[in-house]
């Protein structure tokens, strides 16, 4: 598995350490949604165990950055439009409410 070089943070443990490579490594779309996960190829290329992968593919699961199926694996989910569509949406009216809410107290200059 090709994962992005990240270094361990003094003091993190094996289980957030590994989280935040998977989590990073989805986010920026190194590892592709529907990409299926190994622990073996994880616990090999970051030298853990599998306790902590298994703890962390739970969390990105109840995250909805992963799909486990008992007896099959666990993958990276695939992207769900109907998700981004409505961040979106919230994004672009909160951003417009704190645009309104900023400019109130810019003085004309400023503005």
């Amino acid at each position: 598995m090709n994962l992005s070089k990240i270094n361990r943070q003094f003091g993190e443990n094996a289980k957030n350490f590994i989280y935040r490579v998977l989590k990073t490594n989805i986010m920026i779309l190194n590892i592709k949604p529907g990409t299926g996960i190994s622990e073996s190829d994880i616990g090999e290329t970051l030298g853990v165990s599998r306790t902590p992968i298994r703890e962390s593919v739970v969390k990105l699961s109840e995250e909805r950055l992963m799909d486990v199926y008992p007896q099959k694996g666990s993958f990276v989910s695939l992207i769900d439009l109907k998700l981004v569509e409505e961040a979106f949406f919230m994004r672009r009216t909160v951003e417009r409410e704190v645009l309104k809410l900023a400019t109130i107290s810019f003085s004309d200059q400023a503005l």
